[in-house]
């Protein structure tokens, strides 16, 4: 970093600058010299625009080398939540705060972001704001080139690095540590194998948690291409804000979508899951252990079918195949 004073073209005004060399690119740029930026960053690095900022933040570049040993300097780990002192502060200060021992299980935050993301977005949940779904194809695009990218070749291959599995609860370290803690809690290998357990528990009330948490949570499996096609024709025709995803009905049966101005509940089948492509006796054979999940498929959308009608409550279900063949005619809706 050197420091040089310029006349500027035209005038008789001097300026001192600063000459810098980005720690990322290694280039040399110039910025205006101030008592508070006279070292641009605690860390002594300098860098010439955003990107470089970025790039340097990766896994083994110079800004993230350099927070992993003031990390180890003062921690003793590579990264401060690993710590157990700190670990343990950030709690306390959660309780004393908010009650809980994370921030986000306080129902005084969940109420205050559903607040803000209706009064920013019209909607509970931001990701489900058409606005916030563009906004992400579009980066999505521009960084990888692809709408539609998801990292999980990268997860998996970060998961084959660390722990040589496709799946940490893969891992047999991690396995035995979930088995040891089941045998401390309930005395029990699998908790659902605890009788006492098992008679306390509501299985409603354990599925209305279960989506509960969930959705908030943004830990739904990712909707398929017939989902998203699904759901991209109702919001275009409903509005963004007018549609739902994943609303629990009977405290039991997450339902795909839900349109508000109609009241009306709409159910997407695969016909091979749901048992529509091959008679109902022919799978009650269960010749594969597949066969018994689309049979409990089969009768539980029954049930659903019962239930609804009963309840009066409009459920419309469409196949997969039906969409695709552009059979689904959403105007229709509006009538039933």
């Amino acid at each position: 970093m050197l420091l040089c004073t310029i006349t500027l073209p035209g005038t008789r005004c001097k300026k001192r600058m600063l000459v810098c060399i980005c720690d990322q690119c290694n280039q040399y740029f110039c910025r205006k010299f101030s008592k508070t930026n006279a070292f641009i960053s605690s860390t002594r690095l300098t860098f010439c625009k955003k990107k470089c900022v970025i790039e340097a933040l990766k896994k083994g570049n110079v800004a993230n080398k350099s927070f992993e040993e003031t990390c180890f300097k003062r921690f003793g780990t590579l990264n401060p939540n690993k710590n157990a002192a700190v670990f343990e502060k950030r709690k306390q200060t959660c309780i004393k705060l908010y009650g809980t021992a994370h921030s986000l299980q306080s129902r005084a935050v969940i109420a205050k972001r559903k607040d803000t993301n209706i009064i920013k977005y019209g909607h509970t949940c931001s990701l489900i704001c058409e606005q916030t779904a563009k906004k992400t194809k579009a980066t999505k695009l521009k960084l990888y080139g692809d709408e539609n990218y998801t990292n999980r070749k990268q997860t998996l291959s970060t998961c084959l690095q660390r722990y040589n599995v496709h799946n940490p609860s893969q891992f047999k370290k991690f396995k035995e540590k979930r088995t040891a803690t089941v045998l401390k809690r309930f005395n029990v290998e699998n908790a659902f194998q605890s009788k006492e357990l098992m008679q306390h528990v509501d299985r409603n009330i354990s599925s209305r948690k279960r989506h509960e948490t969930m959705k908030r949570n943004h830990t739904y499996k990712q909707m398929t291409y017939p989902e998203k096609m699904l759901f991209e024709l109702l919001c275009k025709h409903f509005g963004g804000c007018d549609v739902e995803r994943n609303v629990l009905i009977n405290d039991r049966w997450p339902i795909d979508f839900y349109v508000k101005s109609i009241d009306t509940f709409i159910q997407l089948d695969g016909v091979y899951w749901h048992g529509l492509d091959r008679p109902i006796n022919e799978i009650k054979k269960f010749r594969t252990k597949r066969d018994v999940t689309i049979y409990q498929k089969y009768v539980t959308d029954i049930e659903q079918a019962v239930w609804c009608k009963k309840m009066k409550i409009k459920l419309i279900r469409y196949t997969d195949e039906q969409l695709l063949g552009g059979l689904v005619n959403i105007t229709m809706l509006e009538g039933k």
